[in-house]
């Protein structure tokens, strides 16, 4: 499922499950006319949006809406930018969290763009599956291909060769087939 997420309304926390973010950093954020692409897979704990919440009043637009596609099924929390900024100021823990969370994305971004830049389909595969079995999340092999973009023969393979040399990131990996995501309290 691929939704354009409305930041400039409100936070996202995703709680459970992993997406793939995507979008444009503008003149505002990198100083020059061209926009940067970015491209990162949002994992638990990670807080969207955190630019557009502390932005002043009277910025522009260029971070209204990022896509986010479901790789897997998702738990996300929404909160208007007004409560992200209260607790922020008045609980140290909270903010020292929110500002690792700012961090971790910008390391997810590099990462994801070594993975992409990879000098072969089996080290951009490998990386991406070491960083999945991390997070306790498998995507099927079609999923890899489109992320990746490379063909599907090419994953297999590559699937197949981290199966059989790379037995504990495999096995780590795998375990996660499958698995359920439930929410314990879908009202709240």
């Amino acid at each position: 499922m691929q939704i354009y997420e409305d930041f400039e309304r409100r936070a996202s926390l995703l709680i459970d499950g992993i997406v793939l973010i995507s979008g444009h950093v503008g003149e505002d954020v990198v100083g020059y006319s061209d926009e940067v692409p970015t491209c990162y897979l949002g994992v638990p704990g990670r807080v969207l949006s955190t630019n557009v919440t502390f932005r002043e009043n009277g910025g522009t637009e260029e971070y209204g809406y990022n896509s986010m596609e479901y790789l897997t099924d998702c738990c996300v929390a929404h909160f208007e930018h007004e409560a992200i900024r209260t607790l922020f100021a008045e609980e140290n823990a909270f903010a020292h969290a929110l500002m690792l969370s700012s961090l971790r994305i910008m390391e997810d971004g590099c990462m994801m763009t070594a993975i992409l830049r990879a000098n072969s389909v089996y080290l951009s595969v490998f990386h991406l599956v070491q960083y999945l079995a991390q997070q306790n999340v498998y995507l099927t092999q079609s999923q890899i291909a489109n992320l990746l973009n490379h063909d599907r023969a090419s994953i297999s393979k590559a699937m197949s060769r981290i199966k059989r040399e790379q037995g504990t990131i495999w096995n780590a990996y795998a375990a996660n087939k499958g698995r359920i995501i439930s929410i314990s309290n879908p009202g709240v």
